[in-house]
């Protein structure tokens, strides 16, 4: 490992210095989880959104298996961009940890970082929709009309 990259545990502890507990071990989480999501986008674009003769060499090497890597890959991303925007409470007693829960974990004196990451966060939601559409109609569910 490259001294200049910190572990998990470190950056944790760092945010958490910094940011407080509980909104420092949040913020890492949607951090790395943001990250995640950008490195499975990259290798979707890598793979089908660059070059027209990699998508056929890869149909032509196996189609069946490229369609699977690319619907794998897309599902994914879709699920991951609903998970980082679905509102921090559902059913049950579970919290989810979404960028929704980072304005509740911020002290209330900070009324103009409340309403830029409000801002921020509608317009997350907003682009997020077709997502949250075909997971619920499709990927989690198996809707009849559609």
């Amino acid at each position: 490992m490259s001294t200049n990259q910190k572990t998990y545990e470190e950056r944790e502890a760092e945010s958490c210095k910094v940011l407080g507990d509980e909104l420092g071990i949040a913020f890492i989480r949607l951090v790395d989880s943001t990250y995640d999501l950008r490195c499975r986008w990259q290798d979707y674009v890598e793979f089908f959104g660059i070059d027209k003769d990699r998508v056929d060499l890869l149909n032509e090497i196996d189609g069946c298996f490229a369609h699977h890597l690319q619907q794998a890959l897309y599902e994914t991303v879709a699920l991951r961009i609903c998970r980082l925007t679905d509102k921090d409470t559902g059913r049950g007693r579970y919290t989810r940890l979404s960028v929704r829960k980072l304005k509740s974990l911020i002290p209330p004196m900070h009324g103009e970082l409340h309403a830029d990451l409000n801002r921020l966060i509608k317009n997350a939601e907003k682009l997020a929709e077709p997502f949250r559409e075909l997971r619920d109609n499709i990927l989690a569910h198996s809707d009849y009309g559609t």
